[in-house]
């Protein structure tokens, strides 16, 4: 739905791509996973981890004896959304996924 709503309001710029996967939509697909877990009585391993709210899902599901691991990646800990507002095609080169 915020995707969309961005393409139909012609936000198609660089930036958006991350402004349109805020990271509290991403915490709370790693919460989903580890409810899944829970109840499957399995561990879950979150890769490509891209945002703090996220991490602190993993941690309070470790904190709670879940064994629940992440992974991230360099560019989440290394570059910002400012890479992505450079202008012209520049910005569309720090585009990754997700967040």
């Amino acid at each position: 739905v915020i995707v969309a709503r961005a393409l139909a309001e012609g936000k198609t710029a660089p930036i958006y791509h991350a402004l349109t996967r805020p990271p509290r939509a991403e915490a709370e697909a790693v919460h989903r996973a580890i409810a899944m877990s829970e109840i499957a009585g399995a561990p879950v391993y979150i890769v490509h981890l891209s945002s703090e709210d996220a991490l602190n899902e993993v941690r309070e599901a470790r904190d709670r004896g879940v064994p629940a691991f992440a992974e991230t990646c360099p560019q989440y800990l290394l570059l910002s959304m400012d890479e992505l507002a450079r202008p012209g095609f520049e910005g569309a080169k720090y585009v990754f996924t997700p967040p």
